[in-house]
């Protein structure tokens, strides 16, 4: 064996070897994350004597996931705009109107804990509402994903998502629909021109 490496040229010469530093300190930052989140004992363990000094992660993480997901959940669900999904059709979420003044949306995630993940699907009143709607939450800087036509998801990640991070999600989508009929009414009228 030579004294002295001499990797293959290209990409392949990084298969061989040490992994980079790069490599490493992400991966420590990722597993001091969740070395940090496994403090954190599941409701079930605390009070109790806990010999070991982490708790088991992932249930602690799938608490606080269905906490937060509940949270969003229901701060959604108490605003005007929301439209509970029995009373919201797919006729309905197609309707598109001259001058839509008030979008809506519901909830087409399933709403038991046990059936979802992290996450709530939004299906907005009319479809083509999302779009500006997705746009002007980016803005703010509340970041979703879009899923065509007409959802968009909302993922409170128990790893680095708070109360007060669900909560400015809720108010900026507040805002964002409530100032949807003048900027809809602002761009018709650019268009005219």
């Amino acid at each position: 064996m030579p004294s002295e490496f001499s990797p293959l040229p290209g990409a392949a010469g990084w298969q061989f070897s040490n992994p980079s530093v790069l490599d490493v300190v992400s991966l420590l930052s990722s597993l001091q994350l969740f070395r940090k989140a496994s403090q954190v004992l599941p409701r079930a363990s605390r009070g109790g004597n806990i010999s070991e000094p982490y708790g088991p992660i992932l249930g602690s993480l799938r608490e606080k996931s269905v906490d937060l997901t509940g949270y969003l959940e229901i701060l959604l669900a108490s605003s005007p705009y929301y439209v509970p999904a029995a009373e919201f059709s797919a006729a309905f979420a197609t309707r598109e109107e001259e001058n839509p003044v008030r979008p809506t949306f519901t909830i087409i995630t399933p709403f038991d804990p046990a059936r979802r993940g992290a996450q709530l699907s939004l299906l907005f009143s009319p479809v083509s509402a999302m779009d500006d709607i997705f746009e002007r939450l980016r803005s703010r800087g509340i970041l979703g994903d879009e899923r065509r036509p007409g959802v968009i998801r909302f993922a409170p990640v128990p790893m680095y998502c708070s109360w007060s991070d669900v909560q400015e999600a809720a108010a900026g989508m507040e805002e964002v629909l409530g100032e949807y009929a003048l900027w809809r009414q602002r761009r018709t009228t650019e268009e005219k021109w």
